[in-house]
């Protein structure tokens, strides 16, 4: 009798955490529709989607052993999700493509500087990953090549946008910049294509030091594209804020006070992340949606697809992940686990194949790619 009470108190118990974790998806789902900027904690919700999600397919397989029924809950959950766990998994194969087919490449990359000063004190020039990276892209060979935290050396010591053109075809360059260093490098953003460019713009963020959005018309044919590229907030994690991050289960802090103030930090520069990407995003979709042209847009969005930056692209672009990807693609290798935070966005007028996220250990982030052509009327 004590058994029988006992075994249905824990499984009372554990049900009652599988709805709590149910109630925790759920807000997740819903923070996508609700902007930082106004009101920035849900945010997290969508950041923690990835193991909220986990947690509910574990419950599955757990009543699946001990009551049947009760996975109904977490089933019907995910189901209601189902757009949001396809941003994060896919199963497309690789089409083998007709020549006659008028794909073109296009390659987003945020190469960090080309790890100019290798993330160290007392930096010297780093010209290992930067030639890694040029043989990367010579292979590549794409059409449109759009650069994340480009940096150019006016002195010519630590040559890009002049060699960049020399050995590959995207030779029409259009390059912003938001910061210069010490009058010689200056650091922003640049569009590769080899394509005729017939107009180029910038979009400036308010209150943004280092972030940028750009968008380059070229002609194809007979049809102009716009190409949007953008580099959205960072959370400007050092390399403190990392270790401590990846280690907190395992950190033994100096002492509470310093849990605090180093958990505190991490909160605060999230939310200012988030904060600030909302309002990017506002900005740069409403644009998107004046656009007189179809669109690419490439970006290092610093979000997940369980965000609202990412919901107010999505309402109006698709995903080339979604419609052409394979597995995971997570893009951003620095801390652990991985999540994706690059994108290319197309009109519905345009189509993609064969997306790719290629791993290198040259940025901190991983190139993505995929072939772009108009649909066929």
């Amino acid at each position: 009798m004590k058994s029988t009470k006992k075994t249905s108190f824990w499984l009372k118990f554990i049900l009652g955490i599988n709805f709590l974790m149910i109630l925790a998806l759920l807000f997740a789902y819903v923070c996508c529709y609700i902007s930082p900027a106004h009101l920035w904690l849900p945010a997290f919700a969508g950041l923690a989607y990835p193991y909220l999600l986990a947690a509910n397919i574990l419950f599955i397989v757990f009543w699946l052993f001990v009551r049947v029924k009760f996975t109904l809950f977490s089933i019907l959950t995910l189901l209601l999700g189902y757009t949001h766990l396809m941003t994060f998994m896919q199963f497309h194969s690789p089409k083998n493509l007709d020549p006659k087919d008028a794909y073109f490449k296009v390659l987003s990359y945020n190469v960090r500087n080309f790890d100019l000063y290798n993330y160290k004190k007392n930096w010297e020039p780093n010209y290992e990953k930067r030639n890694k990276i040029y043989k990367f892209i010579q292979k590549e060979s794409a059409d449109i090549i759009c650069f994340q935290e480009f940096v150019n050396d006016l002195s010519g010591k630590f040559k890009t946008l002049d060699t960049i053109v020399t050995f590959q075809k995207a030779k029409n360059v259009h390059a912003e910049y938001t910061v210069v260093s010490r009058g010689i490098n200056q650091f922003g953003i640049a569009t590769f294509t080899s394509f005729p460019i017939v107009h180029k713009g910038r979009i400036n963020f308010p209150n943004a030091t280092t972030n940028l959005c750009i968008y380059t018309d070229i002609l194809v044919g007979k049809d102009t594209i716009r190409i949007y590229n953008a580099h959205f907030e960072s959370i400007h994690f050092n390399y403190a804020d990392y270790e401590f991050a990846e280690n907190i289960a395992s950190t033994q802090p100096k002492n509470e006070e310093d849990l605090k103030n180093k958990s505190m930090r991490i909160l605060r520069l999230m939310k200012i992340g988030y904060e600030k990407r909302a309002i990017q995003a506002d900005i740069v979709a409403k644009h998107v949606e004046k656009s007189p042209y179809s669109v690419i847009f490439c970006s290092d969005l610093n979000d997940t697809p369980v965000s609202y930056a990412y919901h107010s692209l999505t309402d109006i672009l698709k995903d080339a992940f979604t419609e052409s990807g394979s597995g995971m693609g997570n893009t951003y290798t620095e801390i652990f686990p991985s999540f994706r935070i690059d994108y290319i966005f197309l009109s519905n007028a345009l189509t993609s194949a064969n997306f790719v996220c290629i791993p290198s250990d040259n940025s901190d982030h991983y190139p993505i790619e995929c072939l772009v052509k108009k649909k066929s009327k």
